[in-house]
Order: structure tokens, then sequence, then C-alpha cells
């Protein structure tokens, strides 16, 4: 990140933002991945960077999945998945339609337990 801040070549910095949010993400670090999501996020929009918005997007969507922020969850899943058929990228779809079902079970789940 330091090298990419230093040479102005965001994509190299974007890249440290992404490395710490998948780390964070799978060691459950949800509030940081959040934040490391979002610089990363702020990062490929000034270089317009789609692809590597879609892939902030998915640790992004995973942390507010651990939050407890469901809806959140889905809908940053679901925008991704749009952006995903968009740009392409069809392996980090299949990874989204897989979150967006887990979602869609966990809340089935809950409710027919509550009912």
């Amino acid at each position: 990140m330091k090298l990419g801040r230093e040479t102005g070549v965001a994509n190299i910095e974007a890249s440290g933002w992404e490395f710490l949010a998948e780390n964070s993400t799978w060691r459950g670090h949800w509030r940081e991945t959040l934040s490391n999501s979002n610089t990363e996020m702020a990062l490929a929009a000034r270089v317009h960077a789609e692809d590597r918005r879609a892939w902030a997007l998915f640790t992004r969507g995973l942390a507010l999945w651990g939050l407890g922020r469901l809806e959140e969850s889905d809908q940053t899943h679901r925008e991704n998945l749009d952006l995903c058929m968009r740009i392409g990228d069809h392996r980090l779809a299949a990874f989204v339609r897989f979150r967006t079902l887990l979602c869609a079970w966990i809340w089935e789940t809950t409710s027919a337990r509550s009912s």
C-alpha cells in the first residue's frame, strides 16, 4: 500500500487493501473487513476498476453478514451480482450467488421458527 501511495499508482495500493479485507474476513474481524473494503471501493472508484469494486463488494457483503446485518448483506450481494454479470466475472458471481442463497435460507429458517 505504501508503494502505491508513494508512486501514485492506486491499483497497487488497492491490492493491499484487498489483501487486508480478505485476511480480516477469514479471521472474522467484521468491522475491520468493512473498513478495508470501503477503502478499497473508494480506490476502485477513483481508478474506474469495476473488477476491484466487485471484489470489495464481496468482502463488504461478508462483513455485513458477519455483523448480523443480513438485509444490507443481501442488498450488497445483489448489487455485486449485477456488477459481476455486467463485467463478465462469472467465478465471483458464483461465490456471490451462494451468499444470496445463504441469506435467503437464513431468513426462511428464522421466519419458520418464529411463526
